[in-house]
């Protein structure tokens, strides 16, 4: 952000898990050490680690952990000792090394399981944005599959490193069924403005990449409240103008490698129809259909809710 920071010792992080990348940029803009702390409300602060140096967590003091049954059966990660008044279990899924000692899981919604074994997407992505040359990548695995093995597809943006590099690299970190077979260099991720990456826009964005030719791709967009264009614009009453509508649609179709391909670097709006008004903040629905045949436009429908607010096609410019 340009903004001058002030040297520091320590920086403690009680936030989400921060990747190595930033936990990096961190120490080296203030020459301070960055320390995550890990707890509850319930329990208070019970471990830390430093995430430049190790994804493994160790507990303060006397605190210990272990694995123990709840009450439906599951197994849960419970604290206790040193100043936690009573045991007290924590919602995330833990890889014990010892009693004072562990990897973060996360949630179980983030656990994932290929060939028997299980990680998380959490862990798998520390490694991955572990190795340099790495400026951001994330792990993504299909939810539909062929042959029935699920198999991780790895995400990076990274000018310096092949994708045999990345392979090679994941190989010294995570256990073989967890090395991605399709390594996908990117431009970007689509993250949110606070750095977040959702797991719908993750979804999204994996699809669009891995599009074949003719493979129809859906995305979402929300129109922001204070976009620009709304300015002046049918004052206290303003609407999403047609011009970016379709500005949506084609910057969508530029997001899916097989469709920038399909249409070239200069495509041709052939016609376009606005039925229904759309309002800042609205979520649309864009979806990219592939002609088949000779024809080789896109057609594209774009909807607010069950409303169908603009169709139309795409072609390839012809040649001159």
């Amino acid at each position: 952000a340009g903004i001058d920071i002030p040297p520091v010792d320590l920086i403690l992080s009680a936030t989400a898990p921060l990747s190595p990348q930033l936990a990096a940029q961190a120490e080296q803009a203030t020459g301070g050490v960055l320390v995550e702390i890990y707890g509850s409300t319930e329990s208070g602060q019970v471990a830390t680690r430093r995430p430049t140096q190790s994804e493994v967590w160790e507990t303060f003091g006397q605190i210990r952990v272990s694995a123990q049954a709840g009450a439906d059966g599951a197994e849960q990660f419970v604290f206790d000792g040193d100043f936690i008044p009573q045991p007290t279990p924590m919602a995330d899924v833990l890889e014990l090394l010892d009693d004072r000692r562990f990897r973060l899981f996360g949630r179980a919604n983030d656990l994932i399981h290929v060939a028997g074994k299980r990680s998380s997407l959490g862990h798998l992505n520390y490694h991955l944005n572990s190795i340099p040359g790495i400026e951001d990548g994330a792990f993504w695995l299909p939810d539909e599959v062929s042959d029935g093995v699920v198999r991780p597809v790895a995400f990076v943006v990274s000018p310096s490193l092949s994708a045999a590099q990345v392979v090679a690299a994941l190989r010294e970190r995570l256990e073989s069924v967890f090395v991605p077979r399709r390594v996908v260099h990117v431009a970007s991720l689509p993250r949110e403005g606070t750095g977040k990456l959702t797991v719908r826009a993750l979804r999204e964005f994996a699809l669009s990449q891995l599009a074949a030719d003719d493979t129809p791709v859906h995305v979402t967009h929300e129109v922001p409240l204070d976009h620009p264009v709304f300015a002046g614009h049918f004052p206290g009453q303003p609407l999403v103008p047609g011009a970016l509508l379709v500005s949506e649609v084609m910057e969508a179709m530029q997001r899916v490698p097989a469709m920038a391909a399909r249409l070239g670097p200069h495509p041709t709006l052939a016609a376009v129809k606005f039925l229904s008004p759309v309002r800042p903040g609205a979520t649309l629905s864009i979806a990219l259909l592939p002609e088949a045949g000779a024809a080789r436009g896109v057609k594209f429908e774009v909807r607010c809710g069950d409303a169908l607010a603009a169709s139309g096609r795409w072609t390839a410019a012809e040649a001159s």
